[in-house]
């Protein structure tokens, strides 16, 4: 169903930044039909903008990155491919940062098993480079029996609606699917899009048949169940569809779909994929942790630095494990602490480590840069330590904010809007002494602070604007 064998293009997530970050790149693929002696192979490539040095040309700030990926053949030299992936900004504090940089490579292979080979450095800082090298299976599809592509996981898909969107390398028959290489969900992406192609539907299919969407846990417990009944009208066709999956703890997990008729299954397709939701707690059947890994990270820290860390997981901590660390007298069972706290928050990924800690320290390094007070004086507070701060690494990203400057008898305030936590919840944020170090007065969130009297006095600050 696709007729271009090789493309490639850049698609720009615009979410909020932090400071720079450990360069990194997450890959993904999927497998489509593409004709009798070969099958499509597209391939998904994400670098973090925030793990790109920027430099300035010409007054705008620029980023690149150098990619080459390799597909192997019984570890003989195959299809190579190398580009540059690009980015520029206005300056250094430019609102609608990109988080992503999102690209895809399609390529036609014969069936069997293949090694993608991906190799990356940031073109400003070659010091800093990421690789990756994971195992690919490239099937057959037949042509006269049903088949499902493997499924491609988005962040969001939408209906194309002009000639010029059907022209971006993420068009997928008259949709456009904008993938999620990393596969991680939850509370930033609090929903899961899905892409499948299905095959030869009317060649061996009931006019009737079942499409069924199921999700399992990493110890193949189903949590979601749901059968679409479907009548075929042509040959093969489109499946897309979207899962909430907020109320999910953090862990591993599954989405199975199948094509059935009243004599059984006719065809099947299956995918991991990662949900992050702090606040939910973790899955206890979470595997794959590389131990060795932060056993080394945290004994290179110094005493204050290690008393730092125990201090920035204050905020998922639980009371258990607050009550355990208050105990812990000595670096090294406070760097024993550190290690087993994460290793419970961790799950694995296309054989690499791909811990939630990640995500947690980006949030921290990002209210560090934004958010710490009082910058200009000799003890300035980290930002991850002010109320925003908290906010921000607990909660992410607000999906609305409203920013009010001040008036004769108000300071300036903000208001973070949440739209998708708890059905909608708001925090009040004032700077009182306008100076610039913001508290949080006021939200409507279950566990935080609740003001009547700030909630009213905001309140009516904003009927008279």
């Amino acid at each position: 169903m696709r007729t271009t064998i090789i493309f490639f293009s850049i698609l720009v997530f615009h979410l909020q930044t932090s400071s720079q970050q450990p360069f990194r790149i997450d890959v993904d693929y999927s497998t489509f039909r593409y004709s009798e002696q070969q099958s499509y192979l597209e391939i998904y490539v994400a670098i973090p903008s925030v793990a790109i040095t920027y430099n300035n040309e010409n007054g705008v700030l620029t980023a690149s990155a150098h990619i080459t990926l390799t597909l192997l053949e019984n570890d003989s030299p195959g299809q190579t491919k190398e580009w540059i992936l690009k980015h520029t900004k206005k300056d250094s504090i430019e609102q609608n940062d990109a988080q992503y940089l999102i690209d895809v490579v399609g390529l036609a292979a014969s069936e069997g098993n293949y090694s993608l080979r991906i190799v990356a450095f940031d073109v400003f800082d070659s010091t800093r480079t990421a690789s990756l090298t994971l195992p690919v299976f490239v099937p057959s599809f037949s042509t006269t029996t049903p088949e499902m592509s493997s499924i491609a996981f988005c962040s969001n898909i939408i209906k194309a609606e002009s000639e010029e969107e059907k022209l971006s390398p993420f068009y997928k028959n008259s949709y456009l699917a904008f993938p999620n290489p990393n596969r991680i969900f939850g509370q930033s992406l609090p929903t899961l899009f899905y892409y499948v192609e299905c095959y030869n539907l009317l060649t061996s299919l009931p006019e009737e048949y079942s499409l069924t969407i199921s999700i399992e846990n990493a110890l193949q417990n189903e949590l979601l169940h749901h059968e679409k009944k479907k009548r075929r009208s042509v040959n093969n066709t489109v499946e897309v569809g979207v899962l909430p999956i907020n109320t999910l703890l953090s862990g591993t997990y599954s989405l199975h779909l199948s094509l059935s008729t009243n004599s059984g299954v006719a065809a099947t397709s299956s995918k991991k994929f990662f949900v992050f939701n702090p606040l939910l707690g973790v899955d206890t059947t979470l595997r794959g942790f590389d131990t060795l890994a932060l056993a080394n990270e945290f004994s290179s820290l110094t005493n204050e630095e290690i008393g730092e860390h125990i201090g920035m997981i204050s905020y998922i901590a639980a009371e258990t494990e607050k009550n355990q660390v208050a105990l812990l007298t000595t670096n090294e069972a406070k760097q024993n602490f550190l290690i087993d706290f994460w290793k419970r928050r961790t799950f694995d990924s296309l054989g690499t480590t791909i811990s939630l800690k990640n995500e947690y320290y980006r949030r921290i390094a990002h209210a560090n840069d934004q958010f710490t007070g009082a910058k200009n004086t000799q003890f300035p507070t980290a930002g991850w330590k002010t109320d925003m701060g908290r906010i921000y690494i607990v909660y992410g990203k607000p999906d609305e904010i409203k920013r009010r400057p001040s008036s004769p008898d108000f300071g300036p305030y903000e208001i973070w809007d949440y739209h998708q936590l708890q059905g909608g919840v708001s925090f009040y944020f004032v700077d009182e002494f306008n100076n610039n170090q913001s508290r949080l007065v006021h939200s409507s969130a279950t566990g935080e602070i609740k003001d009547p009297r700030w909630s009213q006095r905001i309140q009516t600050m904003e009927t008279t604007r």
